[in-house]
């Protein structure tokens, strides 16, 4: 008797962990990325130039994706991409920013929403001033695409 309803329990639990950050490099050079959270720092991973992607599930609260064009660049002040989020059950905030200056001038970088809804962030050149922080009311993908 309370089976079916456990069981519609426990998928909906299951889909609400199930979004992720994604990013997909389009770019013509390898990027490497670092997520950071308040469990610390993960590993740099790097991706490939024209078809790579990196996909992490969503980590909550407090989350910044860094990005960069060298391997050590996060340690050498080279220029960082940041991709930062906190999600929870119920809604997404999110943004796009560069320190250190930038090294995708030139090229377009859309961070995006996979829910049709979620709004945009497009970086056509050259970055756009802070604040770029979006908010999205339910749960979504993000997607960065670099170089689109």
């Amino acid at each position: 008797m309370y089976m079916p309803t456990l069981l519609t329990t426990l998928a909906l639990a299951a889909s609400t962990l199930a979004e992720s950050t994604i990013v997909k490099n389009h770019c013509d050079f390898p990027v490497w990325v670092t997520q950071v959270t308040s469990q610390g720092q993960g590993a740099t991973v790097q991706i490939a130039a024209s078809s790579g992607k990196w996909s992490e599930p969503q980590a909550g609260a407090g989350v910044a994706i860094k990005i960069t064009t060298t391997a050590d660049g996060l340690y050498t002040a080279a220029p960082v991409l940041h991709l930062s989020y906190s999600s929870s059950a119920s809604s997404i905030y999110y943004d796009l920013n560069s320190i250190y200056g930038y090294s995708f001038s030139g090229k377009t970088l859309r961070l995006h929403g996979s829910e049709a809804a979620a709004p945009e962030v497009v970086w056509s050149e050259e970055p756009i001033a802070p604040p770029n922080t979006k908010a999205y009311i339910g749960q979504t993908n993000l997607v960065l695409e670099l170089c689109e």
